[in-house]
Parts: structure tokens; sequence; C-alpha cells
């Protein structure tokens, strides 16, 4: 994104992005700044969102927002973070890793410890 595509209205994790830092920290700083009014991610209400005014963002902050850095993608089997997967990544998984048992072999259940 231009500056002329930066809006003038950013969302929380939009916010979070440009400071890298995680969105329950976003939104912990978002109400610090509705509780205090000086402390925090400056927002305000508009309907039932929270936005961050840019101009305001950048005075509190003292930087210029150029750019918004796009979200981290999360991997499409675990749902970790990470880019495009790896060849080994896009394997199948198993759908269970129980292992088969002889016929009249018993199972102990419960904690390894218990007798």
């Amino acid at each position: 994104m231009r500056t002329a595509e930066v809006p003038d209205l950013l969302t929380v994790e939009e916010a979070a992005r440009v400071l890298r830092i995680g969105r329950t920290a976003a939104y912990q700083q978002a109400h610090l700044w509705l509780d205090t009014g000086r402390q925090g991610l400056p927002v305000m209400r508009v309907g039932g969102c929270l936005r961050v005014p840019r101009a305001q963002f950048e005075q509190h902050y003292n930087i210029r927002v150029t750019t918004i850095p796009p979200p981290t993608k999360l991997h499409p089997h675990d749902g970790t973070k990470g880019g495009t997967p790896t060849p080994s990544q896009d394997l199948p998984r198993p759908t269970s890793s129980a292992r088969r048992r002889k016929t009249g072999e018993t199972v102990q259940g419960g904690l390894p410890f218990a007798g």
C-alpha cells in the first residue's frame, strides 16, 4: 500500500501489524486507551467496532504509517503461523496414530504409573 492507500481509520488488527504486536496485546492496549484516554493504543468506537485514527496513531507513536503489513498466513493443517507450506507439509496427515494390537492383549487405561 502506498501512503494514499493507507486508510484514515485502521482496524485494531492492522495497527497491531504495524506495531508488530499480537492481536490480543493490541486489544488490551485499545481497552487501556478507552479507560485512560492517554495510554495504550488510541482508538475510537465506530458503531460496535473499534477503529484506530491513523493521524492520532502516528502522533502517539511518533511514526509515519506508509504501509500496512499483510496478515500472517496460518498453516492450513495445524493453524500455526508460517508462510507457504513446504512440500512435506502438503502431505495428508494420518487420521489416527493408534496401533493395532493382537487380540487378547490388554491395554492399561489411565496414567502410566497407575497400577
